[in-house]
């Protein structure tokens, strides 16, 4: 079933109302009386309501579906609300309300399909997620229609613009259609409609018409016609914006200390003029004389996209408890003049505040073990002392009281030239500070304190993690998205997704090149907010470098009629059953997406940037405790910056992605990454994790710094998630483990109640095979570490096992090996003793099990699935092709061959504490095998050998008891296992045991 939505209605958005108005209350019984019943339903009576966040009235129309047998994939319902005399609803063409549909009883099995995932083998079962669609059409002289697709079972709060209609001068009814695209043999809803109401939105994207109603205007006269507001203003002019005094926990809710700068696109009939912004804030009733300021704006003679930046105005100023929600604005032209305005927003953009100057260079040398920085200052402050701070992303002010918390790592006086060199050391106790954000301050004679405008991070990084192991070249075509070919404009204002994605499309049909975004100024826009390229979703193609160079921003455009998928706004959607159904995954494409390609990059120096819809959070955390920055989820885009799935090398470098609300970097069944000198930062709503190399094989990362609010790096296993529907998918069968990771010179900050930096999110219990889902061989060097834990994990499958999930089970994850952790910082707890994870190298106190896991190759619990097998999991090996796990008549066990001239042997790294040892087990042998004891670095301490001859079946032979007794000198990690001689045919071993 293909509905087609409309661009002006919307669920699940709080959108601002002024002349707000009910037009039906179902509380009146006359009101109720008036609605009749229609398509696909067999009663209607009233019931009463309990008013919550998405419905308000306190009585609902309820209307019950008629029992559907034939199977059909689309059901229809609809009903028609009359009014008692006809309504002018042309200075409210806004309507909005809340609906809901629901199942009727649903079956403990239907639950336990969803559980075991039987819904999601090849495509998602349409019941568990919302595909069902509402049409509202006002009937009159002529008729008008709106259709929005529901996001929730629930109630839905809807609104549907039908602003410009003709029927809006005399609407005599309602007409409610719902149709859901499901095909079951029995099926029944019940619907529910509470109180609608009417008004005229408040849009400052200024789409549509007549909303100069609700604009007040001094010496001007306003008209607001296909989607611009013109003002044609005589001396003294004053444009009032409508009042949002009333707007908060919508759309229009603006906190000025963290939104401090008006986005303002306007044309002007002369190119400049002086432009005078007043505002007033939520404790305030007048335009109060200290809160405006005078800009002086240019280039006017063709639409301009102007950064009007308010943060030096005390008004703007606070913390995140201050009355500084915006209730008025105005604007106040210095000359007669028509003005056209295309669109107003408020953003958060950097601080306007006195600096002392600024870090020109910031290097490491890794022979002297030094950091060199170049500074350029105020002359006039010579002598002055320079004082660098190790910081870090989460350091969010540059304040004396927050430096002098901070290491000072170097100071020196100003030099008169005002060309500072200073030096400090590279390594911070046994970690460098390859990762970290270094910030400065100038303290003068006088002890004022002025810092410097930016903040220095180590340039050279490549020289300590070395090239990408996964290189690729590609050729040197470039294909500049500005070209009259593409014309993307780059303004912060126009949709450049066409754009850049046609050329993105002839660069790979050309056969490969660098698709570059243009960080030079555009007479369309203000400089020193860098180059804007506003976006939805981009695709990229095999051999394609996305070049975003430093000056450059890939924006978020958090205009839904942009989108050619219209987007879904708030954490979750709706699945039936299924813990976080987040939007990111099931709901909405990633702003960056590819699938199945090859030599994909995203380079350059600049910056990823999200859109961040309503947020009243500085940084996505340090806030978190007063939910500040949940503020506004349910009206913001949950959308992945950068979103990868089954692509073979691919190198993400030299970027910033920023203000995501969700995780920033997902890469799913990937084969060969690099991800090098990338900044994840500024967090914008919880749920925000850093980034998820599921089921991936060679993932590097370098020099990563992240400061977010939920988990760091995700070690996942996922076999059959249900989430994996939209961009990214489950595959049954197909080993979904995570192998061979690499985290290097690097610092991640991650934040909430229940984060960990590095996260083993272990839930592929699912499998039937449980060594397609291990996570395998990961290594973690010069790191720093800090969240509720530096290292930790999941227990409990939320997708399997105990239904509805509670997180009490302890043993439902997948096996970890071969976890090498060196030379880390941890600023947190370490918490994955639990995970029982087998050969776990590493220098901070962490221990593998002293005892085999899956030693008898069976797994837990046996009960659950019989037949499930474990592989090799948590087996560690050097030559794959001589191991596998087998049932050998009736005995799951593991079988170990010699392979000519390799080194063939089966083993487990565990923790054993000095004093003596037995390893047992049960073995069949054709020919000899060793049983032996290693150190952690595979030096011999024990061995024994072992034989039978190689004669006849195996079946016809008994298991026999193999035995190692030893001793071993020091508390450490140890290699128990077998290996096979030169004449071994074959060993089948198990029932492996260390005491």
């Amino acid at each position: 079933m293909n509905i087609p939505v409309s661009g002006n209605a919307v669920a699940g958005r709080r959108l601002f109302l002024q002349n707000r108005h009910t037009l039906l209350d179902f509380s009146d019984p006359a009101t109720a009386a008036r609605a009749e019943i229609a398509d696909g339903l067999d009663a209607l009576s009233v019931c009463e309501l309990q008013p919550g966040p998405v419905s308000r009235g306190t009585h609902a129309l309820r209307l019950h579906a008629a029992a559907q047998t034939d199977g059909t994939t689309c059901h229809r319902m609809s009903f028609v609300c009359r009014f008692a005399a006809p309504a002018d609803l042309r200075r409210s063409p806004t309507l909005t309300f809340a609906f809901s549909a629901y199942d009727g009883e649903t079956t403990d099995e239907y639950f336990r399909e969803i559980k075991e995932n039987m819904h999601f083998v090849e495509r998602p079962d349409p019941q568990l997620v919302s595909r069902s669609f509402l049409t509202v059409t006002l009937l009159g002289a002529g008729s008008a229609s709106r259709t929005v697709q529901l996001v929730d079972y629930g109630f839905n709060r809807i609104f549907a613009n039908f602003s410009g209609e003709a029927v809006l001068a005399g609407v005599e009814a309602i007409r409610f259609e719902y149709r859901i695209d499901e095909a079951v043999p029995e099926w029944q809803r019940v619907i529910k409609l509470d109180t609608v109401e009417a008004g005229m939105e408040v849009d400052f994207t200024l789409k549509g018409n007549g909303m100069e109603c609700l604009f007040a205007a001094e010496n001007a006269a306003l008209c607001h016609r296909d989607g611009v507001l013109t003002a044609t203003c005589a001396a003294d002019a004053v444009i009032t914006l409508p009042d949002l005094t009333d707007a908060a926990d919508t759309l229009c809710d603006i906190f000025l200390p963290v939104k401090n700068t008006l986005l303002l696109r306007m044309e002007a009939d002369c190119p400049e003029l002086s432009l005078t912004v007043a505002f007033r804030t939520e404790d305030q009733t007048v335009f109060a004389p200290e809160n405006r300021k005078t800009f002086a704006v240019s280039g006017l003679d063709r639409p301009r996209t102007l950064f009007l930046n308010l943060s030096d105005i005390p008004g703007t100023q606070g913390d995140l408890h201050a009355p500084r929600r915006l209730t008025g604005l105005r604007l106040m032209p210095d000359r007669p003049c028509t003005l056209r305005l295309y669109k107003l927003s408020f953003e958060q953009e950097e601080p306007i505040r006195r600096t002392a100057g600024g870090f020109r260079t910031c290097t490491a040398d890794p022979t002297a073990e030094i950091i060199l920085f170049t500074c350029d200052t105020d002359p006039a402050l010579a002598g002055a002392e320079l004082r660098i701070y190790d910081g870090f992303l989460d350091v969010i002010g540059d304040d004396r009281e927050t430096l002098e918390k901070l290491d000072c790592i170097t100071t020196a006086p100003l030099a008169a030239d005002g060309h500072t060199v200073l030096t400090a050391p590279l390594y911070r106790g046994r970690v460098t500070r390859l990762a970290s954000q270094f910030i400065g301050a100038v303290v003068t004679a006088a002890g004022a304190w002025l810092p410097l405008s930016n903040r220095a991070v180590i340039s050279n990084w490549r020289d300590f993690c070395g090239a990408n192991p996964y290189a690729f070249s590609l050729p040197e075509r470039v294909f500049d998205v500005t070209e009259p070919a593409y014309g993307a404009r780059g303004d912060g204002y126009t949709d450049d997704t066409a754009a850049i994605q046609a050329a993105l499309d002839d660069c790979s049909a050309a056969g490969g090149g660098q698709v570059l975004l243009p960080a030079a100024d555009t007479p369309d826009c203000d400089s020193g907010y860098g180059r804007r390229y506003l976006v939805t979703n981009l695709r990229l193609h095999s051999n394609t470098d996305l070049h975003i160079p430093a000056g450059a921003v890939l924006w978020q455009s958090d205009d839904p009629a942009h989108y050619r998928i219209l987007p879904r706004f708030g954490h979750n959607v709706s699945m039936t059953g299924v813990n976080w159904p987040a939007n990111h995954s099931s709901g909405n494409y990633p702003l960056i997406y590819a699938y199945r390609e090859r030599n994909v990059r995203i380079t350059g120096g600049g910056i990823i940037r999200m859109c961040d819809t309503e947020s009243r959070s500085r940084d996505g955390y340090f806030h978190y405790i007063g939910d500040n920055v949940c503020i506004g989820c349910c009206d913001r885009m949950h959308t992945i910056p950068v979103g990868m799935s089954e692509c073979e090398n691919v190198e993400v470098s030299d970027v910033s992605l920023i203000r995501s609300s969700a995780p920033y970097l997902i890469i799913n069944g990937m084969k060969r990454v690099f991800v090098g000198g990338v900044r994840l930062d500024e967090s914008k709503c919880t749920g925000a994790d850093g980034i998820w190399p599921c089921g991936s094989d060679g993932v590097v990362f370098a020099r990563v710094m992240m400061n977010n609010n939920d988990d760091g790096i995700c070690l996942s296993s996922n076999y059959n998630d249900p989430r994996d529907m939209l961009w990214y998918f489950a595959y049954p069968g197909w080993d979904h483990g995570t192998h061979h990771i690499e985290l290097i010179h690097s610092r991640l900050s991650c934040y909430t109640f229940t984060a960990s930096a590095i996260s083993f999110c272990i839930w592929g219990t699912d499998a039937p095979d449980l060594s397609q889902v291990e996570v395998n061989d990961v290594h973690i060097f010069d790191t720093v570490l800090e969240g509720r834990l530096a290292i930790g994990g999941w227990m409990d499958n939320p997708y399997y096992g105990v239904f509805p999930f509670d997180g009490s089970e302890t043993d439902d994850f997948s096996p970890v090996k071969n976890l090498h952790i060196h030379q880390c910082e941890f600023r947190s707890p370490l918490g994955i003793d639990n995970l029982r994870i087998t050969n776990l190298d590493n220098d901070c106190g962490l221990r593998s099990p002293s005892d085999f896991e899956y030693g008898s190759f069976i797994r837990r619990p046996a009960e659950r699935n019989p037949g499930w097998v474990t592989g090799l999991s948590n087996w560690s090996y050097t030559t794959p092709e001589a191991v596998r796990q087998v049932d050998l008549y009736g005995v799951a066990c593991a079988s170990l061959r010699k392979l000519a001239g390799r080194d063939c042997d089966l083993w487990q790294g565990l923790y054993l504490t000095a004093g003596t040892h037995r390893m047992t087990f049960r073995y069949r042998a054709a020919g000899g095998f060793t049983a032996f004891v290693r150190n952690r670095e595979g030096a011999p301490v024990a061995e024994t050998a072992l034989y039978q001859p190689p004669c006849g079946y195996f079946k016809g032979k008994d298991w026999q008891e193999g035995e190692l007794v030893f001793r071993v000198p020091a508390d450490g990690l140890y290699r128990l296992g077998i290996a096979a001689g030169d004449d071994l045919a074959a060993v089948y071993a198990t029932d492996f045991r260390a005491d």
